[in-house]
């Protein structure tokens, strides 16, 4: 039998059974536990919701935690019988019975959200519970604030002093769900919790050096997961801020040395965070060559002696390689603004990558290479972009890879005609045929064309002649693209009929006649681009100041189509557009009206003229306006669509220069993909295949580079990793802790603090959380070397000869370059 069918025929036999008014305890938690599963299956299960409810106030604690279950299932935040369970849930949550209380904190971490607005009456009893006195109830305590403080911060605002004070409790896992909970108040607030700095060093040493029971072991390293969320915080709160990066050197020299000596994917996972931990905060010179090993090792892990990959290895180890070369990629992308000489010493590596069978280790060598490119590689790069999205199959990945894509164009962009060229390919491998694309392949064209709107509109050089001369070839270049789609009988995708409405509705200068018949195009293709062409059409001849100047029939046909539209905005558009196309007096106020648009860089109606119109048309029998009683969102929303339009069109001056006669230039074509040899050898194919990537790497990359990288020019000569705190009292950082702000005591030893690094006393900073720890010392940088690297931080990276592109970026010199440049240098 089918599975639906099975699944339908007891969820009809549970209907009946839920509904009998006589329901023994056990059968009635058999029967919650079967509504489950259907609800797990897929299937509907809104029948039992109710009788779940009304399980929540059985005495039997069995039944009551599979109640608790079934609704946390069965029901879903938005539901109104969400109400009914808060009276429940404030009487458990006050139980003596902790599995009581433990079954009501996990059904409101799944329940109770903003949408059923039950935080402020929940909020007082779930903070009490964080002095109970057994561990499990504080720690889902924590973790139901945590999501109190997801949904609406401003309620437990005040509860920053608790958290804090649960970072102590002496249970680790109490202290682990604090981690979550602060990691995201320093994500929010870092500069309020930098002085937790130091707890967070004590806690993942105390870690490290295994002073928590063996029951957090996992895979034989020390609870790892715990590790990671520290390293995170310690990324966020030592990210641009020295002092905090100093403190947390040490700690996570000796994390990343304990990770090595597991030898299990589960250490390796500590060292890629480790790694980026490091990118992230103030950058420290030893620990950047010790992240190059890592990630030489990385990449070296399933290579043999001779630099050949092993082919006699399993399958297991053919992912467990592939899952290493991603974390190596990642590494090497989050270290390039640090080391930008590290990728190139890989660079046959990266090259090799750019072919894997792996979609993801694709994506992640572009993300590398997006985040290298240089004035002079980026023809080379873009290409390479550009075959990844012709080749790739996985949409979100595809969606992902066109937006970074699009960065890196723009960035580097030397003119608008290259950057919109190369941005219209990037849009036609996105959406393909120009067919409603599915929703993360929409959004990310959506989001492109935005960009390119944005361009188009506060233009690239600050001069206003300049601009115009962009816009104006921008209009000339997507009438063009309109042009050849007509001949090709191919429709375009929605995003570039976006831009091409935009650019030449609002800023061509061809005949006004011309231009209304290749807005049509795109119309008579798909009729679902009416509102971007009636948009195109409003700007039109909200431009044109001559009264005479008519729609001509084509435009006419498309206006009348969009005046019979059910979309409120369309159809009043098209409404008022129609009347002012037919009616010769209107169309002389409304020029009159918009006489000053294009003149100034503010919006300017001059409505006076149709006083007497309307006057007039009043006497004739006209109905007076009246305003509705009850204007709907919709209206009032489109209402500012409307007049926004409006205004951004009159914002940018429009010279009407002499009609000239433009060239067509032809619709940039896109190679198909070269394909692979069928008659050669296996051995022949992989000799060829290891000279072309040798030759690709040698033109990419200039020539082989030296395997030591170079000291980089940015980091501060630091002489030690280890670091000293200031000589405090217990008693005093343990305030600090639970205030939130620094000691006077530790302020002014802090102060005092002499360049010379000095041992400090044993500090017993959480009470003794996992036993006694000791604090290694610290040595500071001079004052000189400190002004050298300042010195060193205000040059211009950029050389002498670059120009600005399109966003700020650097643009090569010139259009033509040599497509085999050095891809690192």
């Amino acid at each position: 039998m089918d599975e639906d069918q099975i699944v339908k025929r007891e969820a009809h036999l549970l209907k009946h059974l839920l509904s009998h008014p006589k329901v023994n305890k056990n059968t009635l938690k058999e029967l919650l536990l079967r509504l489950v599963y259907v609800e797990m299956l897929d299937h509907d299960a809104s029948f039992g919701e109710i009788y779940a409810v009304k399980a929540t106030h059985e005495s039997d604690l069995s039944v009551k935690r599979q109640a608790y279950l079934a609704c946390s299932h069965v029901l879903d935040d938005k539901s109104e019988l969400v109400v009914l369970l808060i009276n429940t849930m404030q009487h458990d949550l006050a139980s003596e019975e902790y599995l009581v209380v433990c079954s009501a904190l996990n059904a409101i971490a799944k329940l109770i959200t903003d949408e059923n607005n039950a935080i402020p009456a929940l909020l007082p009893s779930v903070e009490k519970l964080l002095d109970h006195a057994n561990a499990h109830v504080r720690k889902k305590a924590v973790l139901c604030l945590q999501k109190f403080a997801m949904f609406s911060p401003e309620s437990t605002s005040h509860l920053g002093n608790a958290f804090r004070r649960m970072l102590c409790d002496r249970d680790p896992s109490v202290m682990f769900a604090s981690l979550c909970v602060l990691r995201d108040l320093c994500e929010r607030e870092a500069g309020k919790y930098v002085n937790l700095v130091p707890s967070f060093v004590s806690i993942l040493k105390q870690i490290v050096e295994r002073r928590l029971p063996t029951s957090y072991d996992y895979h034989k390293v020390p609870a790892p997961f715990a590790q990671i969320k520290i390293l995170k915080i310690l990324g966020i709160l030592g990210s641009g801020d020295r002092e905090a990066s100093k403190q947390a050197y040490e700690v996570i020299q000796l994390t990343m040395k304990k990770a090595q000596k597991a030898k299990s994917s589960t250490g390796d996972g500590i060292l890629l965070e480790c790694v980026f931990t490091i990118a992230k905060i103030y950058p420290n010179k030893e620990l950047l060559e010790q992240c190059e090993g890592i990630v030489r090792k990385f990449i070296n892990r399933g290579v043999g002696e001779d630099g050949n990959v092993k082919t006699n290895v399993s399958s297991s180890d053919r992912w467990r390689n592939a899952n290493l070369k991603y974390a190596a990629l990642d590494a090497l992308a989050k270290l390039a603004p640090r080391l930008p000489d590290c990728a190139a010493e890989h660079q046959m590596h990266i090259v090799d990558s750019l072919d894997s069978e792996d979609e993801s280790v694709r994506a992640k060598t572009f993300d590398l290479l997006s985040k290298i490119t240089t004035a002079n590689n980026c023809d080379v790069i873009i290409e390479k972009m550009l075959s990844f999205l012709r080749k790739s199959n996985d949409r979100y990945v595809r969606a992902d890879f066109a937006l970074k894509t699009s960065q890196t164009i723009e960035k580097f962009a030397p003119d608008a005609k290259w950057f919109l060229e190369n941005t219209n390919k990037v849009i036609e491998l996105l959406q393909g045929e120009g067919h409603e694309p599915t929703i993360p392949e929409f959004e990310s064209s959506a989001l492109i064309a935005e960009r390119v709107k944005n361009t188009l509109r506060e233009g690239i050089s600050g001069d206003e002649s300049t601009d115009d001369e962009m816009r104006r070839e921008a209009s000339a270049l997507y009438a063009t693209i309109m042009c050849t789609e007509r001949e090709a009988c191919k429709p375009l995708p929605r995003a570039i009929v976006d831009i091409a409405c935009f650019a030449i509705g609002r800023y061509s200068n061809a005949a006004f006649e011309n231009v209304s018949n290749t807005l049509a195009i795109p119309f008579d293709s798909d009729v679902r681009n009416a509102p971007l062409v009636l948009d195109a059409y409003w700007h039109l001849k909200m431009r044109q100041k001559s009264a005479s100047t008519q729609f001509p029939e084509r435009a006419l046909k498309v206006i009348e189509w969009c005046a019979s539209s059910s979309d409120v905005r369309t159809h009043r558009v098209a409404s008022d557009l129609l009347q002012i196309a037919k009616d010769p007096e209107l169309g002389v106020l409304f020029a009159s009206a918009t006489a000053n648009v294009a003149k100034t860089s503010t919006v300017s109606f001059d409505f006076s003229a149709l006083d007497a119109y309307t006057q007039r048309a009043l006497a004739n029998g006209a109905k007076p306006y009246s305003k509705p009683k009850i204007a709907t969102e919709e209206v009032k929303e489109e209402e500012i669509v409307l007049s926004s339009a409006a205004e951004v069109s009159a914002e940018q001056p429009q010279p009407q220069p002499p009609q000239q006669q433009r060239q067509q230039q032809p619709f940039p074509t896109i190679s198909p993909p070269p394909r692979a040899p069928t008659t050669a050898k296996r051995e022949e194919e992989i000799s060829e295949s290891e000279q072309r990537k040798q030759k690709l790497a040698s033109d990419l990359f200039g020539g082989p580079k030296t395997a030591a990288a170079s000291t980089p020019s940015q980091l501060p000569p630091v002489t030690s990793t280890t670091y000293t705190p200031t000589s405090t009292t217990s008693s005093n950082l343990l305030g600090d802790l639970l205030s939130g702000v620094p000691s006077a005591q530790a302020t002014q030893a802090t102060a005092a603090a002499p360049p010379s690094s000095t041992a400090s006393p044993n500090v017993d900073l959480l009470g003794d959380l996992l036993g006694e720890i000791t604090v290694g010392g610290n040595s500071q940088t001079s004052q000189q070397q400190q002004q050298q690297q300042q010195n060193n931080n205000n040059k211009d990276p950029s050389s002498p000869n670059a120009q600005s592109s399109i966003s700020g970026g650097v643009a090569r010199t010139s259009a033509k370059k040599d497509p085999f440049a050095d891809l690192f240098g």
